[in-house]
């Protein structure tokens, strides 16, 4: 068994939560959201519609534990396009 220096364990764990912290804002950006769910994320969502999610060119800033705000037609929902840092 090879040992690895206490540095290269340091930069494999970081690594490893940065592969982690990638794939949830990838996951985060597949998500679409209903009018009057609770918003998991704070952010700029990209309203789009729900059936195809194809993007009407409209956006709205959600706060994460805050309900999504009605659209202005039905069929319309919400999908992450810029999580707040």
């Amino acid at each position: 068994m090879v040992e690895m220096p206490p540095n290269c364990l340091h930069l494999f764990s970081w690594l490893s939560t940065i592969r982690i912290l990638q794939k949830q804002k990838r996951e985060d950006l597949k998500m679409v959201y209903k009018p009057g769910q609770t918003c998991p994320r704070s952010g700029q969502y990209a309203i789009v519609l729900c059936s195809t999610g194809r993007d009407t060119g409209e956006e709205a800033t959600v706060v994460k534990g805050e309900p999504f705000p009605p659209t202005s037609k039905p069929g319309l929902c919400y999908k992450l396009v810029d999580p707040t840092k």
